[in-house]
């Protein structure tokens, strides 16, 4: 998959920026007869001003088709990670970050609740 990120608004950000509402609209289309694949795209807003596109192979096995179908969504997401430039991190938390994104940033998370 390739997505495409691009600020309409500014050309430096803050990750904080990331968080808030997005909306998705899209579509995919596929065939398979023992082997074969698909395709999918959808575009993106962010309410922060972000949008992009997001392209899509896939394959399998198996007997499927979709001539096509479209979809929409929207989701709100937070931001779990403290914001902090990297030098500013200690060695442990650069570790963490790295080697245990999700528990890293779950427990930065629940410890500014």
């Amino acid at each position: 998959m390739l997505t495409i990120f691009q600020s309409l608004s500014k050309p430096n950000y803050d990750p904080r920026e990331f968080q808030g509402k997005t909306d998705i609209y899209g579509g995919s289309a596929n065939y398979k007869r023992v082997l074969g694949g698909g395709v999918n795209a959808s575009i993106f807003t962010m309410q922060s001003g972000w949008m992009g596109l997001s392209i899509g192979l896939s394959g399998g096995i198996g007997l499927s088709h979709n001539r096509g179908s479209v979809f929409m969504g929207q989701s709100n997401s937070t931001l779990l990670n403290n914001v902090k430039k990297t030098r500013e991190r200690t060695w442990f938390d650069r570790f963490t970050n790295k080697y245990f994104t999700t528990i890293s940033s779950l427990a930065q998370y629940l410890s500014r609740q």
